[in-house]
């Protein structure tokens, strides 16, 4: 399974191991979704970055000089597109649009990966 299709953990997960009783109605079940919402939220501030990877698209990103970006987000798992940037005239900018994916890789990083596995699914 790729980065992109860990999926957080489902309400119905939480809420077994919660005891809660199953099924979930659907207040519920919004209820608990919002909580790994806000759970996840809060790992991404404390951590200073997403638990998982995300892809980001930058636009008027440069490189700097040594073969690498000058991108807002890292560590950088893959660049998945490369567009160069033109100005209203046509002309060739230097910049470019990136499209690429950053984060902790739980896949890449087998300490993190047996952390944050039984939070994912």
């Amino acid at each position: 399974m790729s980065p992109d299709e860990l999926l957080v953990v489902s309400p119905e997960k939480v809420a077994a191991r919660a005891g809660l009783t199953l099924p979930l109605t659907e207040e519920q079940r919004e209820t608990v979704a919002e909580a790994i919402g806000d759970a996840f939220g809060d790992v991404a501030v404390y951590l200073g970055m997403p638990p998982l990877p995300v892809t980001w698209v930058q636009r008027g990103a440069r490189g700097d000089g040594r073969g690498e970006w000058r991108l807002a987000f890292d560590p950088v798992i893959e660049v998945l597109s490369l567009v160069a940037e033109t100005g209203p005239d046509g002309e060739l900018t230097g910049l470019y649009t990136i499209t690429y994916r950053a984060g902790l890789n739980p896949q890449e990083n087998p300490v993190y990966g047996k952390a944050v596995t039984p939070y994912v699914s």
